[in-house]
């Protein structure tokens, strides 16, 4: 079925979320939500003791009480929704391993997946099959919001709006519509809504910005918001009806006007961009991940030994290269939120250790090895890489102190679109992830819940799984 009209996007948003069920969705889609649901538990549940600031967040929450209707991961408990979702979705982005669109340049299912379980629980009884729709209605909606921007004519530029927050109050509260069974009138209303709780600039990835704990903290704000928003609308309230394209809409406000409708809109329903959401297999900034994917190639690969660098180019250009700027600070990363987005430090803890894992990024940023490489990391403009801001290509090129030259260029990502990680790669995260917990699950308890998830539409009551892993 085809949503497009040439009235506000989002009536045709509404009819999107109000018609589709779990048997109207692509395989594909129906793949990504189960995906994303497993990756995002994950990641949410190690932020319980490597989060900044999160173990006061929830202790603020905590105190505020409250009813008991949303469980917190990792901490245990219920909670208001509200609340729950607060917590949930900013643990999600914690630790920078959430799942990302790379085109549309956001990171869904920290808003999505935490706000759409916070509902279903509230509700009660909500299959695994009712989840996974939910998740796949909220993802595509943020993920076409974020694609009609890049694929508009002035493409979508990380200068200014945190897009995964933006667009993620949308996204968020379709995903709650659709666990509600609203009709489309009512989430055309809760869209109406989240217009006005849609926000987040980029400020939190600014150099300064980094040294505060809000990086790991905004979708949780927004997680909130897309439940807020349709409770809002269960209790009777309404909300304006042109959200997307009025005067004063999503679009007009936050980008001048200036987006593709046809991406926006066109199969909707049909084709499912979020078919194509990726995993992160390393927890930094998605547009470190060709390096280092480069950086670890070279070790695993060539044999490269970081003691016999002499010098090393990484060729860079657009948000790339800003997260090398300035240099000197790109080198000694001074904490977990700063070392993620730290480019040249990334490169050589790559070289260094042959891996980038959450212990190194949380307990060995002063490692004298990994400043000695970072010291030889030399930002290369080059226009041919990350060109208009997309993920990758990557170009290092390493010159040894015997003379030699190693070179290695990535075009495919590990993680994106074309070389995705498996099930059972993010199963491995996953059990990598969980034990960081604050209360950590056995490790029978743990293969129970991959087996859950990996199975959700036989999975009658989704907070049951919820509450194990709570």
């Amino acid at each position: 079925m085809n949503f497009t009209n040439t009235v506000d996007a989002s009536a045709s948003f509404a009819r999107f979320i109000a018609s589709t069920d779990y048997d109207s969705l692509s395989e594909g889609a129906r793949e990504s939500a189960r995906r994303c649901i497993l990756d995002t538990l994950g990641v949410t549940a190690a932020a319980t003791t490597l989060g900044l600031g999160h173990p006061q967040l929830e202790a603020m929450v905590r105190k505020a009480g409250g009813a008991a209707e949303s469980s917190v991961v990792g901490f245990g408990g219920r909670l208001p929704i509200w609340l729950a979702a607060l917590v949930n979705g900013a643990m999600a982005r914690a630790v920078d391993f959430d799942d990302g669109h790379d085109e549309s340049m956001t990171h869904p299912s920290s808003v999505i997946v935490t706000a759409a379980i916070a509902m279903a629980e509230r509700r009660g009884g909500v299959s695994g099959r009712d989840l996974i729709t939910a998740v796949a209605v909220g993802n595509e909606i943020l993920v076409r919001l974020g694609l009609a921007i890049a694929r508009g004519p002035d493409g979508l530029k990380l200068d200014t709006w945190f897009p995964s927050s933006v667009f993620g109050a949308f996204g968020g509260t379709a995903a709650c519509c659709s666990i509600l069974k609203f009709d489309a009138e009512h989430a055309r209303s809760a869209l109406g809504i989240a217009l006005f709780e849609a926000s987040g600039t980029l400020e939190a990835f600014s150099s300064t910005g980094q040294k505060s704990m809000m990086r790991g903290m905004v979708t949780g704000l927004t997680a909130k918001s897309a439940t807020l928003a349709a409770t809002m609308v269960e209790a009777g309230i309404i909300g304006v009806p042109d959200s997307i394209e009025g005067e004063f809409g999503l679009f007009n406000v936050y980008f001048g006007g200036k987006y593709d409708r046809g991406t926006l809109l066109d199969g909707l329903g049909e084709v499912y961009h979020s078919a194509d959401i990726g995993m992160k297999p390393w927890p930094t900034c998605r547009y470190t991940h060709a390096y280092i994917d480069a950086a670890l190639q070279l070790v695993r690969d060539d044999g490269l030994k970081s003691d016999d660098v002499e010098k090393v180019r990484i060729h860079v250009a657009g948000y790339a290269q800003s997260r090398c700027e300035p240099l000197a600070q790109q080198r000694r990363p001074h904490n977990f939120n700063h070392a993620g987005h730290a480019l040249p430090y990334l490169v050589a803890a790559a070289m260094v250790r042959g891996r980038i894992t959450l212990s190194d990024l949380i307990n060995d940023l002063d490692d004298p090895a990994v400043f000695a490489v970072a010291d030889r990391v030399e930002p290369v403009h080059d226009p041919r890489f990350s060109i208009e801001n997309k993920i990758g290509p990557a170009r290092i090129e390493v010159e040894l102190k015997n003379g030699d030259l190693l070179v290695k260029q990535t075009e495919v990502v590990l993680g994106g679109l074309g070389n995705p990680m498996s099930w059972e790669d993010l199963a491995a995260k996953f059990r990598s992830c969980v034990a960081f917990s604050v209360n950590p699950p056995s490790p029978e308890a743990t293969e129970r819940l991959i087996d859950s998830l990996g199975r959700l539409e036989q999975v009658a009551d989704i907070g049951d799984v919820i509450r194990d892993l709570a």
